[in-house]
């Protein structure tokens, strides 16, 4: 387990740095076996989706902290490369949390009866541009200085 989670936090942390958050406090830790929800990933990516929920951040700008927590067996079966992304994947999620806050102090203007598609919908973009953002900080990693 302690090698699983260094791995894990080091490859936050190395995130953290590349992404200039390194004000912020970072928590990264397992979860609780069981803890995500297969009814969220139903919700979200459809019934038969093979989406896999492997980890969750909450964030603070406010405070300066975060906290990310994954799933010890997934983060065991994962290939560096996998689990690389899935950090830069979830320090993106940190970086992202000013404007999901607004965007969500947004939605609860809103009438009751109308939050229920825009928070769908809201969170669908949130996770696709966090996706896209992750991608593109990977290549861009990964690429030669001056390319």
């Amino acid at each position: 387990m302690r090698r699983q989670l260094r791995r894990l936090r080091g490859a936050c942390l190395k995130w953290r740095r590349l992404l200039w958050l390194d004000s912020y406090e970072f928590d990264v830790r397992f979860t609780a076996k069981g803890a995500f929800d297969k009814r969220e990933d139903e919700e979200n990516h459809g019934e038969d989706s093979s989406f896999v929920i492997y980890a969750v951040t909450e964030a603070s700008s406010e405070y300066l902290t975060a906290r990310i927590e994954a799933d010890e067996g997934e983060t065991r079966r994962s290939s560096d490369d996998r689990l690389d992304a899935t950090a830069c994947h979830e320090v993106v999620h940190v970086l992202m949390e000013p404007l999901m806050r607004v965007s969500w102090e947004m939605l609860y203007e809103l009438p009751a009866h109308k939050r229920e598609v825009y928070r769908k919908w809201r969170r669908n973009e949130c996770e696709a541009l966090t996706s896209k953002l992750t991608s593109i900080l990977r290549e861009l990693h990964k690429a030669p200085r001056g390319t």
